[in-house]
C-alpha cells in the first residue's frame, strides 16, 4: 500500500455521499435477515476483490483503502437496519403506541413542535437535540401520509447515517494523529467493522449522535492542541455542548479538556492572555450550548442537573445487582459465564462482572446472536485487541521506555479513556443493574483504541508484531462481518 497524503480528499463530499445513500436506502423495503445474507455478502466479497486488484496492480493507496472500508462500513449498517426492525435491540425506545421513552419523545415533537411540557414521562429527561431532529424528519414523513410504525422504521436510518459519518470523523482523527498507509486502513477498520457502530446506528436513541459529536469536537481538540489557533478551539467547543445537548453524560470530556487547558496554561512561558481569551470563547460556546436544557429542567420540574432514570429495583428484580458483593462485580470470573459469549440475563447465574459484560456487550449487545464459534471468535480478538490498545496508549502517553519524549496528545486521550472508565464502574454501582454494565456508555473510548492499534503499527520496527496485528484486527473485521452479515447461513 503505498502512502497518501494525511488531509484525504473531500471528507466532507464523502459525508455528503453517504447521506444521500442513506436517504436513499431509507426508500427500500425492510429484508429479512435470509435476506440479508444472500446480498449483504455478494457486495462486501465485490469490495474485497476490487481492493485486491487494486493491491496487485500497486494502486490501492491509503484513501482509496480508506474509501473502500468506508463502503464496507455503509453496507454493513444499511443491511443491519434493513433487518433489524425498531423494536429489536433497542435500549428505552419503546413503541410507537407507548407514548413514552425516547420514541414517545420524538413522537410528542413532532406532533407539537415543542418541547415537552414534562419530565415525568419514561426517558423525556434527555436533552432534546437528537429527539428535535428525529422529530422534525417524523413531521415530514407523516405529512406525507407515512403510518407511525413505518416512520419508526424509516427514523433507523438517521441514527445509521450518524454510524456512517462517524468512519469519516475518526479517519480525521487518525490522519491528525499522524496514521497513515497500513496502520490509517488498520485502524479505520476497527471503526468500521466494530459492533457497536451497527448495534447503535440501528438504535433510535440518542447514544449514536452523542458518539458522533463527542469524537468530532476531540478532533477539533486536537487541531487546537497542534496549530494553537482560536478557530478548532471554538469548533471544538461548538461540538462539545452539542453532545451535551444530545445526552448529558457527554459532559465529562470536560474533565479532561479542562486537565489539559491547564497543562497548556502552565507551560505557556509567561504570556497566558491568549490563552485564557480562547478558553473565554470556548466556555462561551460550549456552556450555553450544553447546559441550557439541563438549566431549564432544574428551573420548571427542579429536575437536576445530571439526571438518570432510575429502574424499579422490584420491577427489575431478575436484573437488579445490588445484593452481589463488590469483589464478585469486579473480580469474579466464574467459568459458567467465561463459557458463554453473550450476556446473562438469567437470574440464577446473572452477568454481573462489570468487566465481562463490558466486553460482551461491545460486541453482541444485551442479546445472544447465536453461532458461538463465530461469537466465541469475535469476542476472544476483540478483547486481545482492546487490551494490547490499552497498554499502548498508557505506554505512549506516560513514555516509558519510549524515546525521545512521551506523546502529549496520548495523554489526553488516555485521560479521557480514565475519566469516561472510573465514570462507567461508579455509575454501574451507584445503578446496580444488568442493563448498567452495557459498552455504549463507554463507546466513546473506540477510536482511541483504533488510535492505539494504529500507533503500535506505525512505531514497530518488527515485521512480526506488525504481521499479527494486522492478522488480529482482519480476523476481527471478518467474524463481525459474518456474524452481523449472515445472520442465519452459519
Amino acid at each position: 500500500m503505498t502512502n497518501a497524503k494525511n488531509s484525504a480528499a473531500a471528507p466532507w463530499l464523502t459525508l455528503l455521499v453517504l447521506a444521500l445513500g442513506c436517504t436513499l436506502c431509507g426508500f427500500l423495503p425492510d429484508v429479512s435477515e435470509a435476506t440479508a445474507a444472500q446480498f449483504a455478502p455478494l457486495i462486501l466479497l465485490l469490495i474485497g476483490l476490487c481492493a485486491a486488484a487494486l493491491a496487485l496492480t500497486k494502486k490501492l493507496t491509503a484513501r482509496r483503502a480508506v474509501l473502500l472500508l468506508f463502503a464496507a462500513g455503509f453496507v454493513l449498517r444499511v443491511f443491519y437496519v434493513l433487518y433489524t426492525p425498531y423494536t429489536v435491540r433497542q435500549h428505552d425506545v419503546w413503541l410507537v403506541t407507548s407514548g413514552k421513552g425516547h420514541m414517545g419523545y420524538i413522537q410528542y415533537i413532532a406532533e407539537h413542535l415543542a418541547l415537552p411540557d414534562t419530565n415525568q414521562i419514561w426517558q423525556f429527561t434527555h436533552p432534546p437535540l437528537h429527539h428535535i431532529v428525529a422529530g422534525g424528519l417524523y413531521r415530514i414523513l407523516s405529512d406525507m401520509g407515512l403510518q407511525a410504525e413505518l416512520i419508526a422504521e424509516k427514523l433507523q436510518f438517521l441514527t445509521c447515517f450518524y454510524s456512517c459519518a462517524l468512519m469519516v470523523v475518526c479517519d480525521r482523527l487518525f490522519c491528525r494523529c499522524g496514521l497513515d498507509g497500513a496502520p490509517r486502513a488498520a485502524a479505520n477498520a476497527v471503526i468500521v467493522f466494530h459492533p457497536t457502530c451497527f448495534l447503535l446506528g440501528g438504535c433510535l436513541n440518542n447514544d449514536m449522535l452523542c458518539l458522533l459529536l463527542t469524537v468530532t469536537s476531540l478532533l477539533f481538540f486536537a487541531a487546537w492542541w497542534q496549530e494553537k489557533t482560536t478557530a478548532p478551539l471554538l469548533w471544538c467547543g461548538a461540538f462539545l455542548g452539542l453532545a451535551m445537548m444530545a445526552k448529558v453524560s457527554a459532559a465529562l470530556l470536560a474533565f479532561p479538556l479542562a486537565a489539559a487547558f491547564a497543562a497548556r496554561l502552565f507551560t505557556c512561558g509567561g504570556k497566558p492572555t491568549r490563552l485564557l481569551s480562547q478558553y473565554a470563547l470556548f466556555g462561551a460556546v460550549s456552556v450555553p450550548l450544553g447546559m441550557w436544557f439541563p438549566l431549564r429542567n432544574l428551573i420548571r420540574f427542579g429536575q437536576p442537573l445530571v439526571a438518570v432514570e432510575v429502574l424499579s429495583p422490584t420491577a427489575n428484580a431478575s436484573q437488579y445487582l445490588a445484593g452481589v458483593p463488590v469483589a464478585r462485580r469486579l473480580f469474579a470470573f466464574p467459568a459458567s459465564q467465561l463459557i458463554n459469549p453473550f450476556q446473562s440475563w438469567d437470574e440464577a447465574d446473572p452477568g454481573c462482572n462489570v468487566f465481562l459484560s463490558l466486553f460482551k456487550t461491545s460486541v453482541f449487545g444485551e442479546q445472544e446472536w447465536g453461532h458461538r464459534f463465530v461469537a466465541f471468535l469475535l469476542l476472544a480478538v476483540s478483547v486481545l485487541l482492546a487490551l494490547v490498545a490499552f497498554a499502548v496508549l498508557l505506554w505512549r502517553s506516560t513514555g516509558i521506555f519510549l524515546k525521545p519524549r512521551k506523546h502529549e496528545l496520548d495523554a489526553v486521550w488516555l485521560a479521557f479513556c480514565a475519566v469516561s472508565l472510573v465514570s462507567f464502574v461508579g455509575f454501574c454501582f451507584t445503578f446496580p443493574f444488568i442493563c448498567s454494565q452495557d459498552f455504549r456508555y463507554l463507546a466513546a473510548l473506540l477510536p482511541f483504541g483504533a488510535l492505539a492499534l494504529g500507533n503500535l503499527a506505525t512505531s514497530s520496527d518488527s515485521r512480526v508484531l506488525r504481521g499479527f496485528l494486522y492478522g488480529g484486527i482482519a480476523l476481527f473485521a471478518v467474524s463481525s462481518a459474518l456474524l452481523y452479515a449472515l445472520p442465519h447461513t452459519l
